[in-house]
């Protein structure tokens, strides 16, 4: 079970919303800075990452990688875990 244990809200109009930690309790497990963001209806959720440039350009590169099928589960696991966060501590959810 994943769940959410940290939430800070972004300044700004921008679509990043937030960063936050999750813990998954069952593998002893902390991972911290993923990043909420919305852009009109698109909502979705970021693993931690590095930023570096390729030729002028900003890449993001993340930590942790999952197989393509393991990822998109996860990550829905993850927005859900942030759902129920943000409706135990009175935020706007999604």
């Amino acid at each position: 079970m994943i769940r959410v244990t940290k939430y800070y809200e972004a300044k700004g109009d921008g679509p990043l919303k937030g960063t936050f930690w999750i813990e998954i309790a069952t593998w002893h497990m902390e991972i911290r800075d993923l990043t909420e963001w919305q852009k009109g209806s698109n909502w979705w959720v970021s693993m931690p990452s590095k930023q570096f440039e390729v030729d002028g350009q900003k890449k993001y590169m993340p930590y942790v990688k999952l197989e393509e099928e393991a990822h998109n589960r996860f990550l829905v696991a993850v927005k859900e875990a942030l759902r129920s966060y943000k409706h135990q501590n009175g935020m706007f959810s999604l």
